[in-house]
């Protein structure tokens, strides 16, 4: 775990584009726990935005 800001948003963004989707909600929930884990793999809240 490098930092665990946004992970709670972007679990639920994720969870909810699952459901809206069609995947049900354990799967959805699995979507949401993936995209948390990116995260927070990521230092700070903009870490998919900065250059290289």
């Amino acid at each position: 775990v490098v930092d665990t800001t946004g992970a709670g948003d972007s679990f639920d963004a994720a969870f909810f584009y699952g459901l809206v989707t069609g995947l049900d909600i354990e799967e959805a929930a699995e979507l949401g726990a993936r995209c948390a884990g990116i995260v927070i793999g990521i230092k700070g809240p903009h870490g998919f935005w900065r250059a290289p």
